[in-house]
């Protein structure tokens, strides 16, 4: 490609970026279709806010494990944490959502687990929380 060619490019790129909002810029992070990894994707999540330090496998608070789907599956005191293909039934992301049904938000006496992270949690049980 010509130098000249080159240049025109950027140029033309330099104009559209200058006509655009900073909230116009969109990077597209994945097709909701793109299957969602327990291991890779939903269990870091989970053990970054703390979650699998309190309901893991040295302490498991109310009955309940997040570190392997079975154990979501099986869930605690409460009944099963996740509906696979039902997010809004799953236990798991109610108890993550300003006002949960009963009890207090998880994680206890941390910060919120942000909505982008709680979007991809939704998204594989909405898939049908696979345990790949």
């Amino acid at each position: 490609m010509s130098s000249l060619r080159k240049i025109t490019g950027v140029c033309i790129i330099a104009f559209i970026l200058a006509g655009c909002e900073k909230d116009d810029l969109v990077i597209p992070i994945g097709d909701d279709d793109d299957p969602i990894s327990f291991m890779d994707d939903v269990l870091p999540i989970l053990s970054q806010h703390g979650c699998v330090s309190c309901h893991g496998p040295s302490l498991s608070e109310n009955g309940l494990r997040v570190d392997a789907v079975s154990e979501l599956l099986m869930g605690g005191n409460s009944g099963a944490a996740i509906v696979p293909g039902n997010s809004g039934a799953s236990l798991l992301i109610q108890k993550m959502s300003a006002n949960p049904p009963f009890g207090e938000r998880m994680p206890l006496d941390r910060s919120p687990v942000p909505d982008a992270q709680q979007n991809i949690i939704r998204q594989w049980i909405d898939q049908g929380a696979q345990g790949n």
